[in-house]
């Protein structure tokens, strides 16, 4: 791969644009950002971004070709929020596009809330997806930081290690900033309650059955305790499951039924 390259390997210009930006969360947020070209860029860059299994998602993309709101190629879009318990997860699929039909992904999560995209909030490092559509599953640390935060995605051409706020002017490449919150699970309230599914026996002595009241399609159950802690995941096929009592101690548990676009919990008794 040749450095500087269009899809016909002709060297273009660049100049350096190192910057942060302000931003209204309650306080005054400010984030570097890498240094990118200023020319025109037909050659890699994100094409879309979505996400699924979150409390709220990103469902259509916001954002297509080579833009930006920032600056040349750099984006922050506060609106649609992701959001998503701690110690929980979501998928992130993404897609680049461009005739060189070369991209590499670096996805960075601000866990900690402190305005800098530190080196272990690294969560995707430097996945070659070329114009593919590809899906990431992104853990969320039982410990990260309650409250809105920022998830940087970088397609840089280089193939080569950065850094969230490197000079990438060496290759065609896209930043865009997307706006996540991490919620605490303090109770079933925060989840939709209703009469799509029901457990009987509950309480559980040694196995139950869900079962489901309504039609939900690429749905997937998850149990967790009063502190959040992810016990159990599986995906749901058919309208019914058995639950095993398996390493579950005696206590009280939330079991979750989530798809694309809702999720429901019920609470369930383990004796």
């Amino acid at each position: 791969m040749k450095n500087k390259f269009n899809s016909k390997n002709i060297a273009v210009s660049y100049v350096v644009m190192v910057a942060c930006y302000l931003m209204s969360n309650n306080a005054v947020a400010q984030y570097c950002y890498p240094t990118l070209h200023s020319g025109t860029n037909v050659c890699t860059y994100i094409n879309s971004v979505t996400t699924s299994g979150a409390m709220t998602n990103i469902t259509t993309p916001v954002d297509t070709g080579f833009n930006g709101n920032i600056y040349n190629g750099i984006s922050y879009f506060a609106t649609p929020v992701i959001s998503q318990y701690a110690g929980q997860s979501f998928t992130l699929t993404v897609q680049a596009n461009g005739t060189c039909d070369i991209a590499y992904f670096n996805v960075w999560v601000d866990w900690n809330r402190n305005e800098v995209f530190d080196s272990t909030e690294q969560v995707v490092n430097n996945v070659s997806c070329a114009n593919n559509v590809t899906s990431f599953t992104i853990n969320i640390p039982a410990n990260a930081v309650i409250g809105t935060t920022r998830m940087r995605i970088i397609n840089f051409g280089g193939g080569t290690t950065i850094g969230s706020c490197s000079n990438l002017n060496g290759y065609y490449s896209e930043c865009e900033d997307y706006a996540l919150k991490v919620v605490l699970f303090s109770g079933v309230n925060e989840l939709d309650i209703g009469n799509a599914f029901s457990i009987y026996p509950n309480p559980l002595t040694s196995s139950s059955t869900l079962q489901l009241n309504t039609q939900v399609k690429n749905a997937e159950v998850v149990i967790y305790d009063l502190l959040g802690k992810e016990m159990m995941r599986t995906k749901l096929t058919g309208d019914r499951m058995v639950i095993a009592r398996g390493t579950l101690v005696s206590g009280i548990y939330f079991v979750k039924v989530v798809n694309e676009d809702r999720q429901w919990v019920e609470k369930m008794v383990v004796e």
